[in-house]
């Protein structure tokens, strides 16, 4: 008997799943529909056509575009007129920020058969399991995988950590190493229009490296490491922060996620070509001029050129909107139930202090509030023992006060991804300029 719950556990946490099961649960269906026919979407239908299931057809906001994918219609999101009781929805929708906004509208509409297309990649598609030997240059080289989001990968990185008494391993950190970018998204999940001119600039390489040496040295494993801005590509020295990471041993991925514009200088990419690393092209192609277009596939094509597993991601027709950055004054069990439903929960790195969010970090970093449970200062801890009970016990907390700045739906979902200019939304407000203790 199939049950999804076994199913997602096993798909997620790197073990075999049972496909017979999978495949007789997915007969027993009237229609199977693939919601994105992007190549999520289309690995999926190739995957269960080998398998011997034909879907239906294919949901997509781009279905005038479209018209079909893999030989299959491609029709409007929720038409159809299908019976919701003897239909399955698979969610082929690989964009991290929106994916979870659209899953819960999914079921808020009365859509009840749903499967996760990343757990039919992840447990059905993907060659790797527990207890075997992970070749991220595989992973990086799919279009398929987003390497950041892939839970399975992350657990298998747990899997080959040497057993002792408590192993300390982390899915994923980011390593923010500057605060500005060459294009200014309105709806910036790192609030770059919001920095003044003074707070744009590159965090010094040594105080960077010095932050990799002393956290991966307090960490067992990490599944991904991401490089973060900003726009990493407006650093100088990049290639003297990945060469750091690349000395390191105990992490599965290396992604550095750029918006494809910025110049590249050869220097950068020094060492990229290392089967860990993926450069994540963040693909706002449509929000940009067509110079900025033409820098986006030249790029793209150098890096390829280099050796280097470097991926434009789908076109994003649709972009989450972030919280603001005011303090909604709200009670303390408000701001549980928002870090519970806290679709990013992951570490990020910036300046000797490490964070649980990125919403944490900016308040801290813009001197709108300094919340000084709401992160952890590394040059003060006196020894690695020390830095990673403090990192278990900040994140064990119920609640950061930056919760209570943070609305867990945010401002919705829109249609313009990396639109460009700034939004009072996401203004600073004067008397929060200069930092002060709460």
């Amino acid at each position: 008997m199939f049950l999804l719950e076994e199913f997602y556990r096993d798909a997620y946490g790197g073990n075999a799943v049972n496909i017979n099961e999978f495949c007789i649960y997915l007969k027993g269906f009237s229609n199977v529909i693939i919601w994105g026919a992007g190549n999520l979407g289309k690995a999926i239908e190739e995957k269960l056509r080998e398998l011997g299931i034909e879907i239906t057809l294919f949901w997509d906001i781009k279905f005038h575009q479209l018209k079909e994918c893999n030989g299959k219609p491609v029709i409007e999101t929720y038409t159809g007129g299908f019976d919701k009781e003897t239909t399955l929805v698979i969610f082929g929708i690989g964009n991290v920020p929106v994916g979870p906004f659209l899953l819960h509208e999914m079921e808020r509409k009365g859509w009840k058969n749903i499967i996760k297309g990343d757990a039919i990649l992840q447990g059905i598609i993907c060659p790797f399991t527990n207890g075997k030997p992970l070749d991220a240059s595989i992973c990086n080289k799919w279009d398929i995988c987003s390497v950041c989001a892939c839970e399975r990968l992350m657990n298998i990185v747990k899997s080959n950590v040497p057993e002792h008494e408590e192993p300390f391993v982390l899915d994923r950190v980011h390593f923010i190493i500057n605060n500005f970018c060459n294009l200014k998204c309105t709806h910036c999940n790192r609030f770059m229009n919001s920095y003044p001119n003074e707070k744009k600039t590159n965090l010094d390489v040594e105080i960077i490296r010095e932050d990799i040496d002393k956290l991966m040295d307090a960490l067992d494993a990490v599944g991904v490491i991401i490089l973060f801005g900003g726009e990493p590509f407006l650093h100088p020295q990049l290639s003297g922060i990945t060469e750091k990471i690349l000395e390191k041993e105990n992490f599965g991925s290396l992604l550095i996620n750029t918006n494809g514009i910025a110049p590249v200088k050869e220097e950068q990419l020094r060492g990229l070509e290392d089967g860990r690393v993926r450069v994540a092209f963040s693909n706002y192609i449509n929000a940009v001029t067509p110079a900025q277009q033409r820098s986006f596939y030249k790029n793209l094509k150098y890096m390829e050129g280099k050796g280097i597993s470097a991926k434009a991601q789908n076109e994003v027709p649709t972009w989450f909107m972030p919280t603001t950055l005011c303090d909604n004054h709200v009670s303390e069990e408000q701001m549980i139930i928002n870090r519970n439903a806290c679709d990013f929960p992951y570490l990020f790195v910036y300046n000797h202090k490490i964070f649980p969010c990125t919403i944490a970090l900016t308040l801290y970093d813009l001197g709108i509030a300094d919340y000084e449970d709401d992160y952890v200062d590394i040059q003060k801890a006196n020894s690695r023992d020390e830095l990673r009970r403090q990192i278990k016990e900040m994140m064990a907390r119920k609640f950061f006060r930056s919760c209570g700045h943070c609305d867990s739906e945010g401002g919705g979902i829109i249609n313009a991804a990396g639109e460009q200019g700034f939004s009072e939304r996401y203004a600073l407000p004067k008397k929060n300029k200069e930092k002060r203790n709460v």
